[in-house]
């Protein structure tokens, strides 16, 4: 069985991450593994645009305690990646974790296919053990909502993330290129209109983790839908085109039969 958990946060988030990967089984780290831990920093503005300081360096601190070797913290914006992840704290975070921070832009790329198109994601996806995706929550105006399937856009080079038009059917097609072994939603701000770098702001104040992205997105649109807001999601969440298309490619589950949500 999948799990999906939702952690109602207190004033410790560290504490509330590690409750909410505990419920879905702990983290899957073993001793002496290298960890890609990937934030999101769209463009150089703070939480809930980019991620936080805090639950960044939390996540590090929590992959170290359950035995990672080390952790590399890595991402590309849509603006300067560098700058942007300086202002937003991702250096400051690494550092203060011994962690190594890098920017995808700056490294080398390794080609790959997605039908008829071509896109590059960073060599060092090819180098690590384990994968973990620390999410944000938001709609968007290209692909109508943003969560762990939306993430690994943010994996390609930004020419090749341009095509607005079909963002949502782009979407879970880059998404299958990747297998995070945990994702984490930090829920506690999310956008519920426009997106993603700004927007009308709601406090679910809620982490959310899961092993399952189809899950983990389904469970998340779910907490956006449950605002009154003007925005793209007039779909049940199993009818978005992203939700579809993800799970005829086979990156989750396939209805809620499929996973559990724990909740505390």
């Amino acid at each position: 069985m999948k799990y999906v958990s939702k952690v109602k946060c207190s004033n410790d988030i560290k504490k509330d991450i590690e409750k909410a990967v505990l419920l879905i089984g702990g983290f899957p780290i073993k001793k002496g593994d290298v960890v890609l831990l990937k934030p999101n920093y769209v463009v150089d503005k703070p939480y809930p645009v980019s991620t936080s300081k805090d639950a960044l360096k939390a996540v590090a601190e929590l992959l170290y305690k359950n035995g990672a070797k080390k952790v590399i913290i890595g991402e590309s914006s849509y603006s300067n990646t560098r700058k942007a992840m300086e202002n937003q704290g991702a250096f400051a975070a690494a550092k203060e974790t011994n962690s190594d921070a890098i920017v995808f832009d700056e490294e080398n790329w390794q080609e790959r296919q997605i039908n008829e198109k071509t896109v590059h994601i960073p060599e060092v996806f090819e180098h690590v053990d384990k994968v973990v995706f620390l999410c944000n929550l938001k709609t968007h105006t290209d692909a109508r909502f943003t969560a762990s399937l939306k993430h690994s856009i943010g994996c390609i080079k930004l020419k090749e993330r341009t095509d607005h038009s079909k963002m949502e059917f782009f979407v879970p097609e880059v998404a299958s290129l990747f297998k995070p072994d945990l994702c984490i939603i930090d829920a506690r701000k999310v956008f519920v209109t426009e997106g993603p770098s700004s927007g009308e702001i709601r406090d679910p104040n809620l982490i959310l983790a899961s092993k399952d992205r189809i899950a983990l997105d389904v469970e998340g649109l779910k907490i956006l839908k449950s605002y009154e807001a003007d925005n793209l999601l007039e779909f049940e969440p199993w009818d978005f085109p992203t939700i579809k298309l993800a799970i005829k490619l086979g990156l989750g589950a396939k209805s809620e039969k499929d996973y559990e949500v724990r909740e505390e």
